[in-house]
Protein backbone atom coordinates (compact mmCIF):
# COMPACT_ATOMS: atom_id res chain seq x y z
CA UNK A 1 0.00 0.00 0.00
CA UNK A 2 2.77 2.03 1.07
CA UNK A 3 4.62 1.44 -2.19
CA UNK A 4 1.21 2.36 -4.61
CA UNK A 5 1.15 5.42 -2.66
CA UNK A 6 4.92 6.16 -3.57
CA UNK A 7 4.76 5.39 -6.71
CA UNK A 8 1.98 7.90 -7.31
CA UNK A 9 4.00 10.84 -5.95
CA UNK A 10 6.38 9.99 -8.11
CA UNK A 11 4.25 10.14 -11.55
CA UNK A 12 2.56 13.19 -10.28
CA UNK A 13 5.96 15.22 -9.95
CA UNK A 14 7.18 13.75 -13.30
CA UNK A 15 3.66 15.16 -14.78
CA UNK A 16 4.41 18.36 -12.62
CA UNK A 17 8.03 18.47 -14.42
CA UNK A 18 6.92 18.05 -17.68
CA UNK A 19 4.66 20.80 -17.86
CA UNK A 20 7.17 23.11 -15.89
CA UNK A 21 9.66 22.31 -19.31
CA UNK A 22 6.81 22.85 -21.50
CA UNK A 23 5.99 26.32 -20.04
CA UNK A 24 9.74 27.52 -19.88
CA UNK A 25 10.05 26.76 -23.66
CA UNK A 26 6.84 28.46 -24.52
CA UNK A 27 8.41 31.57 -22.27
CA UNK A 28 11.40 31.23 -24.27
CA UNK A 29 9.74 30.94 -28.15
CA UNK A 30 7.64 34.08 -27.04
CA UNK A 31 10.90 35.79 -25.66
CA UNK A 32 12.75 34.85 -29.01
CA UNK A 33 9.53 36.43 -30.93
CA UNK A 34 9.04 39.54 -29.28
CA UNK A 35 13.10 40.10 -29.90
CA UNK A 36 12.89 39.34 -33.13
CA UNK A 37 10.14 42.08 -34.22
CA UNK A 38 11.42 44.55 -31.65
CA UNK A 39 13.48 45.91 -34.65
CA UNK A 40 10.62 46.09 -36.91
CA UNK A 41 8.53 47.60 -34.39
CA UNK A 42 11.03 50.26 -33.34
CA UNK A 43 11.34 50.86 -37.22
CA UNK A 44 8.10 52.04 -37.19
CA UNK A 45 7.96 54.34 -34.51
CA UNK A 46 10.87 56.01 -35.96
CA UNK A 47 8.96 56.08 -39.63
CA UNK A 48 5.54 57.70 -37.52
CA UNK A 49 7.88 59.93 -35.33
CA UNK A 50 10.04 61.30 -38.68
CA UNK A 51 6.18 61.67 -40.59
CA UNK A 52 5.12 64.09 -37.45
CA UNK A 53 8.47 65.48 -37.61
CA UNK A 54 7.67 66.17 -41.29
CA UNK A 55 4.03 67.81 -40.79
CA UNK A 56 5.14 70.01 -37.99
CA UNK A 57 8.32 71.62 -40.20
CA UNK A 58 5.93 71.19 -43.29
CA UNK A 59 3.06 73.72 -41.38
CA UNK A 60 5.58 75.59 -40.09
CA UNK A 61 7.94 76.46 -43.48
CA UNK A 62 4.91 77.29 -45.96
CA UNK A 63 3.24 79.15 -43.70
CA UNK A 64 6.54 81.76 -43.39
CA UNK A 65 6.82 81.04 -47.14
CA UNK A 66 3.53 81.63 -48.32
CA UNK A 67 3.21 84.53 -45.96
CA UNK A 68 6.56 86.30 -47.01
CA UNK A 69 6.54 86.03 -50.45
CA UNK A 70 2.95 87.18 -50.99
CA UNK A 71 4.04 90.32 -48.39
CA UNK A 72 6.65 91.14 -50.67
CA UNK A 73 4.89 91.40 -53.52
CA UNK A 74 2.10 93.69 -51.63
CA UNK A 75 4.85 95.87 -51.32
CA UNK A 76 5.75 95.82 -54.64
CA UNK A 77 2.25 96.45 -56.03
CA UNK A 78 1.51 99.44 -53.97
CA UNK A 79 5.00 101.46 -55.20
CA UNK A 80 3.62 99.80 -58.92
CA UNK A 81 0.04 102.05 -58.35
CA UNK A 82 1.70 104.79 -56.75
CA UNK A 83 3.62 104.92 -60.25
CA UNK A 84 1.07 104.31 -62.68
CA UNK A 85 -0.66 106.75 -60.83
CA UNK A 86 1.77 109.47 -61.87
CA UNK A 87 0.73 108.56 -65.92
CA UNK A 88 -1.49 110.71 -66.12
CA UNK A 89 0.61 113.63 -65.23
CA UNK A 90 3.39 112.66 -67.14
CA UNK A 91 1.70 112.32 -70.26
CA UNK A 92 0.16 116.11 -69.55
CA UNK A 93 3.82 116.98 -69.41
CA UNK A 94 4.74 115.26 -72.26
CA UNK A 95 2.49 117.40 -74.55
CA UNK A 96 2.65 120.65 -72.66
CA UNK A 97 6.16 120.35 -74.12
CA UNK A 98 5.79 119.11 -77.64
CA UNK A 99 3.55 122.26 -77.99
CA UNK A 100 6.07 124.52 -76.43
CA UNK A 101 8.59 122.83 -78.67
CA UNK A 102 6.06 123.67 -81.98
CA UNK A 103 5.83 127.18 -80.78
CA UNK A 104 9.17 127.87 -80.54
CA UNK A 105 9.71 126.17 -84.01
CA UNK A 106 7.36 128.37 -85.88
CA UNK A 107 6.06 131.37 -83.23
CA UNK A 108 7.80 134.84 -83.68
CA UNK A 109 10.26 136.48 -82.05
CA UNK A 110 8.64 137.94 -79.01
CA UNK A 111 6.20 134.28 -78.50
CA UNK A 112 9.17 132.06 -78.67
CA UNK A 113 10.69 133.93 -75.50
CA UNK A 114 7.38 133.16 -73.51
CA UNK A 115 7.34 129.48 -75.53
CA UNK A 116 11.47 128.90 -74.17
CA UNK A 117 10.26 130.21 -70.64
CA UNK A 118 7.57 127.95 -70.55
CA UNK A 119 9.24 125.22 -71.43
CA UNK A 120 12.01 125.72 -68.96
CA UNK A 121 9.37 125.19 -66.45
CA UNK A 122 8.06 122.30 -68.07
CA UNK A 123 11.60 120.62 -68.25
CA UNK A 124 11.76 121.11 -63.98
CA UNK A 125 8.34 119.49 -63.75
CA UNK A 126 9.38 116.73 -65.56
CA UNK A 127 13.15 116.54 -63.81
CA UNK A 128 11.13 116.41 -60.28
CA UNK A 129 8.09 113.86 -61.79
CA UNK A 130 11.44 111.90 -62.77
CA UNK A 131 12.73 111.71 -59.58
CA UNK A 132 9.48 110.46 -57.90
CA UNK A 133 9.09 107.90 -60.84
CA UNK A 134 12.98 106.51 -59.80
CA UNK A 135 11.87 106.69 -56.17
CA UNK A 136 9.28 104.36 -56.42
CA UNK A 137 11.16 102.11 -58.53
CA UNK A 138 14.34 101.91 -56.48
CA UNK A 139 12.04 101.82 -53.34
CA UNK A 140 9.82 99.04 -54.86
CA UNK A 141 12.92 97.15 -56.01
CA UNK A 142 14.86 97.90 -52.79
CA UNK A 143 11.79 96.08 -50.72
CA UNK A 144 12.11 93.33 -52.90
CA UNK A 145 15.75 92.11 -52.31
CA UNK A 146 15.25 93.38 -48.49
CA UNK A 147 12.10 90.88 -48.24
CA UNK A 148 13.64 88.40 -50.30
CA UNK A 149 16.79 88.42 -47.89
CA UNK A 150 14.36 88.33 -44.63
CA UNK A 151 12.42 85.56 -46.39
CA UNK A 152 15.91 83.35 -46.84
CA UNK A 153 16.93 83.99 -43.43
CA UNK A 154 13.51 83.28 -41.66
CA UNK A 155 13.45 80.24 -43.85
CA UNK A 156 17.43 79.03 -42.91
CA UNK A 157 16.22 75.85 -41.92
CA UNK A 158 15.06 74.83 -45.29
CA UNK A 159 17.86 76.18 -47.10
CA UNK A 160 15.65 78.53 -49.06
CA UNK A 161 16.67 80.07 -52.27
CA UNK A 162 14.37 83.37 -53.18
CA UNK A 163 14.46 84.06 -57.26
CA UNK A 164 14.06 87.81 -56.90
CA UNK A 165 12.03 89.97 -59.14
CA UNK A 166 12.26 93.93 -59.76
CA UNK A 167 9.55 95.45 -61.30
CA UNK A 168 8.57 94.21 -64.98
CA UNK A 169 7.98 97.53 -66.15
CA UNK A 170 9.54 99.62 -69.26
CA UNK A 171 8.76 103.29 -70.13
CA UNK A 172 6.18 103.99 -73.07
CA UNK A 173 7.55 107.17 -74.63
CA UNK A 174 11.52 105.35 -75.05
CA UNK A 175 13.92 108.53 -74.48
CA UNK A 176 11.72 110.84 -72.37
CA UNK A 177 12.42 112.37 -69.13
CA UNK A 178 9.53 111.23 -67.50
CA UNK A 179 7.94 108.82 -69.43
CA UNK A 180 4.70 107.10 -68.39
CA UNK A 181 5.06 103.61 -67.79
CA UNK A 182 3.68 100.16 -68.52
CA UNK A 183 4.04 96.39 -67.69
CA UNK A 184 6.15 94.64 -70.07
CA UNK A 185 4.14 91.42 -71.94
CA UNK A 186 3.39 88.43 -69.63
CA UNK A 187 4.33 90.45 -66.94
CA UNK A 188 2.31 88.37 -64.17
CA UNK A 189 4.91 85.54 -65.35
CA UNK A 190 7.81 87.30 -65.58
CA UNK A 191 6.86 89.40 -61.69
CA UNK A 192 6.86 85.51 -60.40
CA UNK A 193 8.59 85.20 -57.33
CA UNK A 194 9.65 81.89 -56.28
CA UNK A 195 11.04 80.51 -53.08
CA UNK A 196 12.87 76.60 -53.12
CA UNK A 197 13.56 74.89 -50.12
CA UNK A 198 13.85 71.32 -48.76
CA UNK A 199 12.03 69.92 -45.90
CA UNK A 200 13.49 67.63 -43.59
CA UNK A 201 12.42 66.73 -40.06
CA UNK A 202 14.33 69.76 -38.09
CA UNK A 203 14.85 67.53 -34.71
CA UNK A 204 16.89 64.93 -36.93
CA UNK A 205 19.18 67.58 -38.47
CA UNK A 206 22.85 65.76 -38.57
CA UNK A 207 21.37 62.52 -37.07
CA UNK A 208 22.36 59.16 -38.59
CA UNK A 209 18.79 58.40 -39.15
CA UNK A 210 18.27 61.13 -40.86
CA UNK A 211 21.44 59.98 -43.05
CA UNK A 212 19.67 56.32 -43.45
CA UNK A 213 16.30 58.10 -43.79
CA UNK A 214 17.33 60.20 -46.67
CA UNK A 215 19.46 57.09 -48.10
CA UNK A 216 16.31 55.52 -49.13
CA UNK A 217 14.64 58.30 -50.73
CA UNK A 218 13.00 59.73 -47.38
CA UNK A 219 14.15 63.36 -47.28
CA UNK A 220 14.61 66.55 -47.45
CA UNK A 221 11.48 66.67 -49.70
CA UNK A 222 12.15 69.60 -52.08
CA UNK A 223 9.41 72.37 -51.77
CA UNK A 224 8.27 75.86 -52.98
CA UNK A 225 5.82 78.65 -53.33
CA UNK A 226 5.61 81.90 -55.02
CA UNK A 227 3.36 84.88 -55.68
CA UNK A 228 2.97 87.19 -58.49
CA UNK A 229 1.61 90.81 -59.02
CA UNK A 230 -1.84 90.73 -61.59
CA UNK A 231 -4.15 93.14 -62.81
CA UNK A 232 -7.29 93.40 -60.41
CA UNK A 233 -9.59 95.88 -62.26
CA UNK A 234 -8.10 99.10 -62.37
CA UNK A 235 -5.03 98.19 -59.82
CA UNK A 236 -2.56 95.63 -59.42
CA UNK A 237 -2.05 93.27 -56.29
CA UNK A 238 -0.80 90.48 -55.16
CA UNK A 239 -1.59 87.09 -55.77
CA UNK A 240 -0.38 83.64 -54.69
CA UNK A 241 0.49 81.27 -57.66
CA UNK A 242 1.19 77.12 -58.03
CA UNK A 243 4.83 77.11 -56.82
CA UNK A 244 5.33 73.33 -58.01
CA UNK A 245 5.10 71.62 -54.52
CA UNK A 246 6.27 68.18 -54.50
CA UNK A 247 4.10 65.51 -52.70
CA UNK A 248 5.02 65.08 -48.93
CA UNK A 249 6.13 61.85 -49.28
CA UNK A 250 8.38 60.34 -50.68
CA UNK A 251 8.74 56.22 -50.44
Amino acid sequence: MVQLKINHMRKLGSVAGSTNTEHERSQGFALIGGMLFLPVVLALLCLAATAALLLKADTHLSAICDSQSYQIQSTMAKSLNQLFALNPKALALIREKERLEDCIAVAEPYEKAACSMALENVMIQKGILAAQQNALTLSANAAGRQGAFELERKMKDGKAKVTERDLQIQAIERGEIAPEYETVNDFSDRQRLEVNYVLRPLALTDSTLLTLLEARGIGPIPRSCAATISQSGRKYAAQPTEGGRHALYRF
